[in-house]
């Protein structure tokens, strides 16, 4: 597999396919062929700009000045006049429609308005001889698009495989850019010391070291926890439109937009509703809501009785949980048992996004009824370690 197509399907996995791109090739005004970047990822107000290089095994010479020489002229310099590129193609052209890695085409000329963090990362595949003294250099500033990453092949999928969500990934390359701007150290310590350091603290003002490589090492590595791909693969199939009229990206965007503290919330109030909803009691939906996401969530669990409606359901439970908590965006979610399987589920999603505004009648529904369980939730740390 080429280096281009093993890097996609990697940050498919990560980044799902509704948000990766990895052909963009197209017509400038010009008239004349070009390609945006090797590699996209586009999660409602991120865009990750990704360009890669690979070192021809046949171009090896044993020559460790060559190999320097290849690292300064594809990597600092040519990919980085790439990404430079791919950000004035991004604003000088009227349309740049690509294919997601699901088949949609989306406008990335869009991400203009709806960007607010842009990452520019160049990852390359090395030959084994390149001293240390590049392979471990963060990246440089381009004084036309500012800081630009550098990653080995290596480094870059340990990172991904580490942090896990889309977010989280962001967070480390901002962190990742924050240090390297303050520290020059950062160039002289391991990938791995430098994640270690941001899973244990996250602050870039902190004087890097090569021993926080123990803490990538003691991380709690419980992905069964809070992972959402496998569930989402399975059951993102039945999406309602609510009066913000978007389609079942905007679910995906919120929940990308989850750490992994916060989507063990999610899975464990969906594993809950998955076992209550084969019963006939406690079937109050249980519900969260973290302000700084600026989304709340509903899971209303529904016996073989009641799941004919659940449309009815979602949409007055949902709308009332969303006004509750005074929630810009509101994901609700009926769980019903499958009458054909025992072992699946029906799940429904209701996406609602709308400013909260004054409702008396839904003010005198809730306290009349109460409809909800408690909404509580016990903020967890987000990177646990082992004890050693």
């Amino acid at each position: 597999m080429l280096l281009d197509d093993w890097i996609a399907s990697h940050n498919s996995d990560i980044f799902v396919r509704e948000f990766t791109y990895s052909k963009t090739q197209f017509k400038g005004q010009d008239g004349q062929e070009r390609e945006l970047c090797d590699g996209a990822v586009w999660i409602g107000d991120l865009l990750i700009l990704i360009q890669n290089k690979q070192r021809d095994p046949g171009a090896v010479t044993g020559d460790t000045d060559a190999e320097i020489r290849w690292f300064n002229k594809k990597v600092s310099k040519l990919a980085v006049d790439q990404l430079r590129d791919s950000c004035q193609f991004l604003q000088e052209e009227q349309s740049l429609p690509f294919a997601n890695m699901r088949g949609q085409t989306l406008d990335l000329t869009k991400t203009k308005e709806q960007v607010s963090l842009t990452h520019l990362v160049v990852i390359y595949s090395p030959s084994t001889i390149l001293p240390a003294t590049e392979t471990m250099k963060k990246g440089r500033v381009s004084q036309r698009v500012g800081f630009v990453h550098f990653f080995t092949v290596n480094d870059y999928f340990c990172v991904c495989k580490i942090l896990h969500t889309p977010f989280e990934v962001s967070d480390y390359l901002s962190f990742r850019k924050a240090v390297t701007l303050y520290d020059p150290n950062a160039n002289a310590i391991s990938e791995k010391a430098l994640l270690g350091q941001f899973l244990m603290d996250p602050d870039p003002s902190r004087l890097v070291s090569p021993n926080n490589e123990e803490y990538v090492d003691r991380l709690v590595r419980d992905a069964d926890k809070f992972s959402l791909s496998n569930m989402l693969a399975v059951y993102l199939d039945r999406v309602t439109f609510g009066s913000g009229g978007t389609d079942y990206h905007a679910i995906l965007v919120e929940l990308a937009k989850l750490r992994r503290n916060i989507a063990k919330e999610f899975r464990k109030r969906l594993e809950w509703a998955m076992e209550v909803c084969k019963g006939t009691v406690n079937l109050a939906p249980s519900r969260f809501y973290f302000p700084n996401l600026g989304c709340s969530y509903i899971f209303i669990p529904l016996d073989a009785s009641r799941r004919d409606t659940w449309e009815e359901e979602l949409k007055s439970l949902a709308c009332l949980s969303k006004h509750a908590f005074r929630s810009r965006k509101c994901i609700g979610l009926t769980i019903a048992p499958d009458p054909d399987d025992n072992e699946f589920y029906l799940i429904n999603w209701f996406y609602l996004e709308c400013p909260w505004e004054p409702d008396d009648w839904a003010d005198e529904l809730i306290r009349k009824y109460n409809p909800f369980r408690e909404s509580s939730v016990v903020m967890t740390p987000e990177y646990r370690f082992e004890q050693r």
